[in-house]
């Protein structure tokens, strides 16, 4: 008993060490150890006083506050470490692993950032959401500097969801147990539910329990955040899927109910595929049923799901059949079903998230009637002749396939790809909406990888009425010979394609492209200054940072508000390259 209390004491002032030694007061697992400690040490004070003074120290650490929260915290860490080793008994090592990666988490938000970081989280303002995001897509939000301010964030109406879901998931471990011992089961309010989410996303597999307890006692919040959580970060777990099936069997809260077919997704009972399948035939819970579905693992699901797709099909042509005939009535439907073509779409929808053969079968068929969602059912599941037939589409006039029939372009391999792909940007429609949209699919579906004939394609294209969509290409493949003719284009501020250029310019690279890109830092048009942002961004030398710096420093007043945008590229960059 003694040794498990002083490794758990270990654990958890480690945990708050981490955290922040101010949070040692609230931490509810600190109080808990210390209450054991004060009992061992009544039992056997006279036999091992040590004891006493590990509930002494603990006792200082949690009414410390101010400077002398940290000395007293790293105090009784000191000493419990102390009382750890005197316990060790010395044995061979044995079952040796190696150790399990865990992502860095350090203080990665420069100096300059954190303090208006830290009143966008803690304090009412303009502005707040929007900096909050930017730190999230830099990545430097996950700083444990802001542990704190993070925390209390959450109870915030404005921005709390987007600190809950997409911020404090970053500190993982480092910021579960402040958030643990906060969560009201009883009361269930909204800022619980938060917190819920963010330690599942944090620690999925730490959070368990949670995760059984608001299944078991929480409130119609609660419940729902723990299922969209179950259903998010540990689908197919097998300990829930009893827990989720007696909810979705009583729970008569629409949005609990609908979140526990979500949560189903994953299992292979025969249960939850009776849930499912009968939840698919209400229009309140159709969409829900088909993604749990989706992900079903049970062997007959997606027989099933072809077999109801395939009636789903024949009603539907029924139904226009009828609504053809001018002296027919239809019958009106009975409440909250769901209209035939509608529920076809929703399974291949559905269906979408599988492979095998069948799914291509059925879905090829369909591609006249269903279009787009038919043609992405089949693409995971198709032969290569299925595949070439879907690519077809894109030499014809059928905007809403084009997405689709790039994609199965691609998957017939780069000679196919290229092949199909190139004469979009040489065709006569190129400049008519069908071909702008044949042009955006294609411009979508060549990555960074694919076949680099695509580079002598756009440079030839540098001075057609396509160059908007060549441009980029050039970028993708850092094709250096661009370089000059877009240094030309740059130089024209009149250019309709001014902003390709300075983004390809970016994504080429060459530091001699600083200047030409910098110069448009104070341009009228937003989305010139966001293509400059962008384009320095992408330069992956340091050299951009003192070129930057340089024209901030020349501004007639640098800490104006007109001058925000230098001032945010400027501390993005300084925080890609730190010490430059």
């Amino acid at each position: 008993m003694p040794r498990e209390t002083i490794r758990r004491l270990s654990a958890d002032v480690e945990r708050v060490l981490v955290a922040g030694a101010h949070l040692a007061a609230a931490d509810p697992a600190l109080a808990k150890d210390k209450a054991a400690l004060d009992g061992l040490a009544a039992q056997l004070g006279a036999k091992a006083p040590v004891l006493g003074q590990l509930a002494a120290a603990a006792g200082k650490a949690i009414g410390a506050d101010g400077a002398d929260a940290a000395r007293e915290l790293v105090a009784l860490a000191t000493m419990t470490a102390q009382v750890r080793a005197a316990q060790a008994q010395p044995a061979p090592a044995t079952g040796l692993q190696p150790l399990t990666a865990r992502p860095v988490i350090g203080t990665p938000c420069n100096a300059k950032e954190l303090g208006e970081l830290y009143t966008a989280l803690v304090e009412t303002g303009k502005g707040r959401m929007e900096r909050v995001q930017q730190s999230i897509e830099r990545g430097d939000i996950a700083d444990l500097r802001l542990v704190e301010p993070l925390i209390h964030a959450m109870n915030d109406g404005y921005i709390g969801d987007l600190v809950a879901d997409k911020a404090v998931p970053r500190l993982g471990a480092a910021i579960v147990g402040p958030i643990r011992g906060s969560i009201d089961f009883a009361k269930g309010r909204r800022i619980d539910a938060r917190r819920l989410r963010a330690v599942v996303a944090a620690d999925p597999v730490g959070s368990r329990d949670l995760l059984a307890k608001a299944l078991a006692e929480g409130n119609a919040e609660l419940r729902e955040s723990a299922l969209d959580s179950i259903a998010d970060h540990l689908r197919g777990e097998a300990e829930f899927e009893q827990p989720v099936l007696a909810l979705v069997a009583k729970e008569r809260s629409g949005g609990v109910f609908r979140a526990a077919l979500r949560a189903l997704a994953g299992y292979g009972s025969d249960a939850t595929l009776e849930a499912l399948t009968a939840a698919l035939d209400d229009a309140r819970t159709v969409h829900a049923a088909a993604e749990g579905l989706g992900h079903s693992r049970h062997p007959k699901a997606l027989e099933w799901m072809l077999a109801r797709l395939d009636q789903a099909v024949l009603a539907a042509a029924a139904a226009r059949k009828v609504k053809k005939k001018k002296d027919a009535e239809p019958a009106k439907p009975p409440a909250n079903s769901v209209d035939p073509a509608d529920m076809a779409g929703i399974l291949l929808e559905a269906l979408t998230r599988r492979r095998d053969p069948r799914i291509a079968a059925a879905a090829m068929p369909l591609i006249g009637d269903y279009r787009e969602v038919a043609a992405r059912a089949a693409l995971d599941s198709a032969n290569a002749a299925q595949l070439a037939t879907i690519a077809d589409h894109l030499a014809e006039d059928e905007a809403d396939l084009f997405p689709a029939a790039a994609s199965a372009a691609i998957r017939l391999g780069p000679d196919q790809a290229f092949q199909r792909m190139s004469p979009a940007f040489t065709v006569k429609d190129r400049e008519k909406k069908v071909g702008l949209a044949r042009l955006d699919a294609v411009l979508d579906a060549v990555t960074d990888e694919a076949d680099p004939r695509w580079a002598g394609v756009a440079l030839k294209q540098l001075d057609g009425p396509v160059a908007a969509y060549a441009i980029p290409l050039l970028g993708r493949f850092k094709e250096r010979k661009a370089l000059k003719p877009l240094l030309a284009i740059a130089a024209d501020k009149k250019s309709k394609v001014l902003e390709q250029a300075l983004g390809a310019l970016g994504r080429i690279g060459d530091p001699s492209a600083i200047p030409a890109i910098l110069a448009y830092h104070s341009s009228n048009v937003w989305s010139v200054r966001w293509a400059v942002q962008h384009a320095l961004m992408a330069m992956d030398d340091p050299s951009v940072v003192d070129h930057v710096r340089t024209v901030y420093a020349a501004q007639k007043d640098p800490e104006s508000s007109d001058n925000w945008h230098l001032r945010h590229l400027l501390r993005n960059l300084e925080s890609r390259f730190p010490g430059k």
